[in-house]
């Protein structure tokens, strides 16, 4: 996984006029949910956009009437809305409350409502470390497992580890995500679990690269007595540098 993404979500009020359907010209109404549904449209045009330059997605979630007693013949005059925004790759919070201050600026032109968003929660996307990526590769290869290298669209734990080097191993998976349905097979549980013990020796052996210990029938020399009369002796009883 080279790219973890994050969220921004944003829940907006319209403010619009009650009036009636009948009674009320069309160029005369400030009806709230068409604001809603007009934001709704711009957004998914927008998640579009991002999908396509690897920037992220983007929905409008749901959406609320407030003080509407659910009669056809009512417009309404207030309403609410929540937006999630999936963001990857060099797109930033900042660029999302940039371009949707722009849908929200040419919606609350159209519509005659105003519009006021209220960022309920942001975080920055995250690249994964190019060195473990490098290892589960050179890992997957060593044991001609086949992968794909690729992003996350969904933000996950690991983006928030404060840890220097992280990164993920995914697995295929049917059904669904946060759907009843999801299923995963144990022949891809088992072999990512040969690429994790894998990557996690390779992680090791580079970590303690500088290190030695020779080992006799038990007894462990470390690098402290290396050249010592003690590690000559283990060494002509038989024993081996690791």
């Amino acid at each position: 996984m080279n790219s973890v993404g994050s969220a921004v979500r944003i829940k907006y009020d319209v403010q619009g006029k009650a009036g009636h359907t009948g009674s009320t010209p069309m160029r005369k109404r400030k009806n709230a949910v068409d604001a809603t549904a007009l934001i709704g449209k711009k957004v998914r045009k927008l998640g579009k956009q991002y999908e396509e330059q690897g920037m992220g997605r983007a929905s409008q979630v749901e959406i609320n009437t407030i003080e509407h007693n659910g009669s056809f013949n009512q417009l309404s005059a207030k309403a609410q809305g929540l937006i999630d925004f999936r963001i990857l790759g060099e797109n930033t919070p900042e660029k999302v409350m940039r371009d949707f201050g722009e849908i929200v600026e040419g919606v609350e032109k159209k519509t005659k409502t105003k519009i006021r968003p209220t960022v309920v929660s942001k975080g920055n996307p995250v690249i994964t470390s190019k060195k473990l990526n490098s290892i589960i590769i050179d890992v997957c290869n060593q044991k001609q497992i086949k992968y794909l290298e690729m992003l996350s669209y969904a933000g996950q734990d690991t983006g928030y580890v404060p840890a220097k080097q992280k990164t993920m191993i995914f697995i295929p998976s049917k059904g669904g995500s946060h759907n009843p349905k999801e299923r995963t097979k144990r022949k891809f549980i088992e072999t990512a679990t040969k690429v994790l013990t894998g990557t996690i020796q390779e992680v090791l052996k580079e970590r303690f690269k500088d290190s030695y210990k020779c080992e006799v029938e038990g007894i462990v020399t470390t690098e402290k007595d290396r050249g010592t009369d003690e590690h000559t002796k283990q060494l002509q009883q038989g024993g081996r540098e690791v």
